[in-house]
């Protein structure tokens, strides 16, 4: 075997030279080159290893004799277990949060994607548990919020190249610290947090929140409020600050009359209450079923369809002077057909049509991270700003794919969140 990564259980391996590897309850997924150069054999979960000393050539690894099949597939340095349906379930047909191996090794379970699709893609895999590095925190996540880029990621719509290794899912997430790493002293284990990952998962480096421990840099983490529970502090950092910076790019003021679409949902419901707080006349555009929803976050409810325009400058209390797209380009359309200059017009759904009338792209590139969404947390915890979660689903696998599937049907009111336990 000479390749670097290999998927499936190995037939064959060389034994690296005065190399001790393994023992004789762990076989090998394969060859894989670490950060100091050694291409040595990897670890996976519950195969026998016919041991032999290196002197004596290759050693002979057989699968296990298993009633549950599972098939390892290398990652990164790790291997990541995917286990068949019917797996060892705990209360209400969840798994355990922990399970170890036979040396101990917490494992801990992820969603994850190897390739674009729909919701179909998303696998619940066991990773061993990360320590934290210097400058990092270690989360027991308890609750993560789901966001409609997620989706737009590991379908494709974002464009890239199909993943070369799996992926992570999810930005959003509340929780405990339960690990620190060398010089975090902003930070201590016990501590209720909660925060949205800056790389996104799948376009960068960083790690998806579905998952039952995430490693991060202190530095992007908030405090909970005590008063706000877990399920809506995860609810809220994509829209918290996704609303902060598109109201901070429009440079929304008292004497703005704000049209805001798609105003129901979870960056809509949640910038139509900062601009109203900031004085601004509020109309918020909605479906039918969702127009006293509106009103009762302080707007002006319009509903959406044929004679749009015509509705929304019959409730303007004064001509419309900004307009946040939440939705595509026919809000664009809309803003231009107002009378609106581009450099009034913002959306936060950058699609090319948008972009080619003028529409500013905004969102979380104009956020302050940490601070906008701490202020909001704080708002939230304070009764002044509400958090709409439209429902909270188990940390499974099918119900993880069935969020994401009513996600992507759009009209959901608010936020849609997975809880741990």
């Amino acid at each position: 075997m000479n390749s670097s990564t290999k998927t499936g259980h190995v037939i064959d391996a060389e034994v690296l030279p005065d190399r001790t590897i393994g023992g004789p309850a762990y076989g090998y997924t394969g060859i894989f080159t670490f950060d100091d150069g050694i291409r040595r054999l990897t670890p996976a979960a519950r195969m026998r290893t016919e041991r032999r000393s290196a002197a004596s050539g290759p050693r002979s690894i057989r699968p296990p004799r298993s009633s549950r099949p599972r098939t390892p597939v290398m990652v990164a340095g790790w291997v990541r277990v995917r286990r068949a349906a019917g797996g060892r379930a705990g209360p209400h047909g969840r798994r355990p949060q922990e399970t170890s191996d036979e040396r101990g090794m917490i494992m801990v379970r992820t969603i994850e994607y190897r390739s674009f699709g729909g919701p179909e893609v998303l696998e619940m895999v066991e990773v061993p548990e990360s320590a934290p590095g210097p400058g990092r925190v270690r989360i027991a996540v308890r609750a993560a919020g789901l966001n409609p880029v997620d989706w737009k990621i590991f379908s494709g719509m974002m464009g890239g190249d199909a993943p070369a290794a799996p992926q992570g899912v999810g930005r959003d997430y509340a929780g405990v610290v339960d690990a620190v790493g060398e010089g975090v002293d902003s930070l201590a284990v016990g501590d209720a947090v909660l925060g949205t990952v800056r790389s996104v998962p799948g376009q960068g480096a960083g790690p998806g929140t579905l998952t039952e421990r995430l490693v991060i840099a202190a530095d992007e983490v908030v405090p909970k409020p005590e008063a706000l529970d877990f399920v809506r502090a995860a609810s809220l950092g994509v829209v918290a600050e996704t609303a902060c910076g598109a109201l901070r790019a429009l440079d929304v003021a008292p004497d703005d009359v704000l049209v805001v679409s798609a105003a129901s949902g979870g960056v809509g419901s949640m910038a139509v209450q900062l601009a109203a707080r900031a004085g601004a006349a509020v109309i918020g555009i909605a479906g039918e079923r969702n127009l006293d929803y509106i009103r009762s976050l302080g707007a002006t409810a319009v509903v959406y369809g044929e004679g749009l325009e015509e509705r929304v400058r019959a409730a303007a209390p004064s001509p419309v002077t900004k307009l946040l797209d939440c939705h595509g380009p026919q809000y664009v359309d809309l803003a231009l057909e107002l009378g609106l200059d581009p450099a009034a017009i913002a959306t936060i759904v950058p699609a090319p049509p948008s972009i080619a009338k003028g529409a500013r792209v905004t969102g979380g590139r104009d956020a302050l991270p940490r601070e906008d969404l701490r202020r909001t947390a704080g708002l939230v915890a304070d009764g002044a700003v509400r958090a709409t979660v439209a429902r909270v689903r188990p940390f499974d696998l099918d119900a993880v794919r069935e969020a994401y599937t009513e996600l992507r049907g759009g009209h959901v009111r608010g936020k849609l969140v997975i809880e741990m336990a």
